[in-house]
């Protein structure tokens, strides 16, 4: 599992006591030593590194899944193209897009809300939308409730 704008770490534990090997990223040198913390034992393995998600050199399809939490409704909009074709580069040819998705409409951003409509111009077929469901109130953070959705997008062939 690939955790891009991991940030300190948070669903990085969850997923490593979960017994996923997860390798994450974040530009933010200080959130990554945070997240390399002591914060609990797993049964899967964690690789932090500082860097650029779009330069980091990790091996191409290396990934089943690929997760984030509002990772593409933080950066421009403009920039949506791109993430999605890094992740492609990424994702094993059967890997999932996992996450948490700010849906909410703003004026201004970050976040950037990304609608129904955008989702599915940005994840034309071969992906295929496996789960929408709204995040609970108390799991979101004060700015984002009422607006998170976890989705799962699955890429076949």
């Amino acid at each position: 599992m690939l955790i891009p704008g991991c940030g300190s770490g948070y669903e990085v534990v969850a997923f490593t006591q979960a017994g996923h090997e997860v390798h994450a990223i974040d530009f933010s040198r200080p959130a990554v030593a945070r997240a390399r913390q002591p914060s609990g034992s797993g049964a899967g393995r964690t690789d932090y590194r500082g860097g650029d998600f779009f330069t980091h050199d990790f091996a191409p399809a290396s990934f089943d899944f690929i997760y984030e939490r509002t990772f593409l409704c933080a950066r421009p909009v403009a920039w949506r193209a791109r993430i999605v074709q890094r992740n492609g580069e990424l994702r094993k040819a059967r890997g999932s897009l996992l996450g948490i998705y700010f849906s909410g409409e703003t004026t201004e951003g970050p976040p950037h809300g990304l609608s129904s409509a955008a989702a599915a111009a940005l994840f034309p077929p071969p992906f295929t939308f496996t789960l929408d469901l709204p995040l609970p109130d108390e799991e979101s953070l004060p700015i984002f409730k009422g607006s998170e959705r976890w989705q799962e997008r699955y890429r076949g062939h």
